[in-house]
C-alpha cells in the first residue's frame, strides 16, 4: 500500500472509537460497503497487538468482489483489536492484513485465502510476520480466537521459558490455559512441553505454536549465546564525514536506526523511553538536546566545558562533569540537574579531576572516577554530594567510567594496568572485584562500558582484525563474546536502555 494510502487508513482509524469497524473501498477512497446484491457471510476478527502497532488494515478480494474491501481496526486498552466483517460469500476470498504504527508505517504483513459461507463461518488463523521487531501478530478470523500472550521472543541458551495463551470460545468465555497445547518447531533449539514450559538449549530461531480446537498461534523466539538480547544501544559512529558523527539506536542483534548526525559530537546519553538524546560537542561549553523525531537541537546549558552526560534511569535527572573554562583544565567537577538542565548543582568542589559520573537506579547515590597520585579511582557519594568514599584500592591500577547495574547491586568499570585495559565488575560497596575475561584477540578500548538491561551482559569498545574500534558484547563470565556489527568507522557504545 502506498504511503499516502497508509496515512489515509490511519486517519480513518483515528476517527473510530476503540474496536469500531469501518469499511472503505480503496478505489477512489469512497466509504462504501460490499455490493448489497451479493449474499453475505459473517466473520469476526480478533488480534492481540504489540504496543507500537496502532491499528490493522484488513483487505478482502476475490471473485465477484469488484472493489477491494478495506476494514480498519483499533486496539482497545488491552491491545486487542476486534470486530465483525460482512463479506460476500464465495470461494477464494483473499484476506490480506497489515499492521501500522502511529506514523503510518507498515509493521506487520500477512495474508491467507479461504472460502466464505452464508451465516457464521469456522475460525481461521492469519499470521502477520513482523517487518519491525520480532513479535508476529496472529489474527483469528471466526467466532473462536487463540493468541500467545506470554513468553519471550528473545532468550539465552540455558534459559528456562514459560509460554501462555488466551483462547476465547464461541460463547465469549476465556478457555482455561490447561486446554491449550504448546509445541516447538525445533525441540533441539527450544524444547517446550504441552503445558508451555520449556528450556533453550541451542543457538537459533524457533517457532512456538499453541493449538486449540484447530486454531494455532505462533511466537518466534531467537536463542542467543549472549544474555543481552533486549533493549537498544546508543551507538556513536565517528568520522562518517570529516568531523561528523552519527547517533544510532542499535539492537543487540546489530539492527540499527539512525537518529541524527552532528559535527564534533563527543558524548551522548539517551532517555529510558528512547525519545530524548542529550549530547555535547567537542571543546564547546554547551549541553545540547534533541527530542524525537530529532530534527532540531536545543541548548540546555552553556556554562563551562561539559562532558560525560548521563540521564538517570527514571529519566528525571542528568549528571555530568565540567571544566571551568573552555577546555584543558586540571580541575573537573561533578554536576547534577533536572533532565531539562535546570536546578544544576555541583556535587564536588575539591580542585581535582572528577569524571564519568553515574546515578544509581534509586537516584540516591552517584559513582564517579577521581584522579589521584596513583591514577583514577572509583568513588561514591550521595546525590547531594555528601559522604564521599573511595571504593577501589589505592594501587597502580587506573579505574574509570563506572556504571551501576540495572538493579544497583553491582558496578562495572574499566581498569588499566601495564598498558592493558580490562573489564571489571564489583559489588556496589567495592567488594567482590572480578575481572571479566575477554578473548586475547580483542583489545578492550578505554572508553565506556554499559550494562545490558538484563544485568547479565556488558557492551564495551574494542578492536581486532582491521583495527577499527567497534562495540562488543559479552556475558559477565566472558562467554558469548561477539562484535555488535561489522563497521568500517570507529563506533562507541554510550548507553543501553
Amino acid at each position: 500500500m502506498r504511503r499516502s494510502n497508509l496515512f489515509r487508513s490511519m486517519r480513518s482509524i483515528a476517527l473510530l472509537a476503540s474496536g469500531l469497524l469501518v469499511t472503505n473501498a480503496c478505489r477512489g477512497g469512497d466509504s462504501i460497503g460490499p455490493d448489497p446484491e451479493l449474499p453475505k457471510g459473517v466473520v469476526t476478527m480478533q488480534a492481540v497487538l504489540p504496543p507500537f502497532v496502532r491499528g490493522l488494515v484488513l483487505r478482502v478480494t476475490g471473485p465477484g468482489i469488484d472493489s477491494t474491501l478495506v476494514f480498519n481496526f483499533l486496539p482497545d486498552s488491552a491491545g486487542i483489536a476486534r470486530g465483525t466483517l460482512s463479506v460476500p460469500i464465495g470461494p477464494r476470498r483473499r484476506f490480506a492484513a497489515e499492521g501500522v504504527d502511529s506514523l503510518g508505517s507498515v509493521t506487520h504483513r500477512g495474508e491467507t485465502t479461504t472460502g466464505i459461507l452464508a451465516g457464521s463461518n469456522p475460525p481461521l488463523a492469519l499470521t502477520l510476520n513482523p517487518l519491525v521487531g520480532t513479535v508476529p501478530v496472529t489474527i483469528t478470523v471466526g467466532p473462536l480466537s487463540l493468541n500467545i500472550t506470554a513468553g519471550p521472543t528473545l532468550a539465552v541458551r540455558g534459559d528456562s521459558t514459560t509460554f501462555a495463551a488466551t483462547a476465547i470460545g464461541p460463547d465469549g468465555v476465556t478457555v482455561p490455559n490447561s486446554e491449550i497445547v504448546f509445541a516447538s518447531s525445533n525441540p533441539a533449539i527450544l524444547d517446550v512441553r504441552p503445558s508451555g514450559r520449556g528450556r533453550a538449549t541451542l543457538v537459533g530461531t524457533v517457532d512456538i505454536v499453541a493449538t486449540w480446537r484447530g486454531l494455532a498461534s505462533t511466537r518466534r523466539v531467537t536463542i542467543d549465546s549472549v544474555a543481552a538480547l533486549t533493549g537498544e544501544i546508543l551507538v556513536l559512529s565517528e568520522n562518517v564525514t570529516p568531523a561528523t558523527q552519527t547517533a544510532e539506536l542499535v539492537t543487540p542483534l546489530g539492527i540499527g536506526r539512525l537518529l541524527f548526525s552532528e559535527s564534533n559530537m563527543a558524548s551522548a546519553t539517551v532517555s529510558p523511553d528512547l525519545q530524548t538524546v542529550v549530547f555535547q560537542r567537542s571543546f564547546e561549553n554547551q549541553i545540547l538536546r534533541r527530542v524525537s523525531p530529532f530534527t532540531s537541537t536545543i541548548t540546555l546549558r552553556s556554562d563551562g566545558t561539559n562532558y560525560g552526560m548521563q540521564i538517570s534511569r527514571d529519566g528525571t535527572r542528568l549528571v555530568w562533569f565540567r571544566e571551568p573554562g573552555l577546555s584543558g583544565a586540571a580541575t573537573r567537577e561533578i554536576f547534577i540537574a533536572d533532565a531539562d538542565g535546570s536546578n544544576a548543582a555541583a556535587l564536588t568542589s575539591d580542585g581535582v579531576a572528577d569524571e564519568f559520573p553515574d546515578l544509581s537506579p534509586s537516584g540516591s547515590t552517584v559513582i564517579w572516577s577521581r584522579h589521584s597520585a596513583t591514577g583514577m579511582k572509583i568513588f561514591r557519594m550521595t546525590s547531594t554530594g555528601a559522604s564521599q568514599i573511595q571504593l577501589t584500592p589505592s594501587s597502580s591500577e587506573s579505574e574509570r567510567a563506572p556504571r551501576y547495574s540495572p538493579d544497583g547491586s553491582r558496578i562495572a568499570f574499566l581498569s588499566t594496568g601495564s598498558g592493558t585495559v580490562r573489564l571489571v565488575v564489583m559489588n556496589a560497596d567495592g567488594s567482590g572485584r572480578t575481572i571479566v575475561p575477554v578473548a586475547t584477540s580483542v583489545a578492550v578500548f578505554s572508553g565506556t562500558v554499559e550494562w545490558a538491561p538484563s544485568g547479565r551482559a556488558l557492551a564495551f569498545g574494542g578492536t581486532e582484525g582491521n583495527g577499527v574500534r567497534g562495540v562488543y558484547l559479552a556475558n559477565l563470565d566472558g562467554s558469548g563474546l561477539r562484535r555488535l556489527r561489522a563497521n568500517t568507522v570507529p563506533e562507541s557504545a554510550l548507553d543501553w536502555r
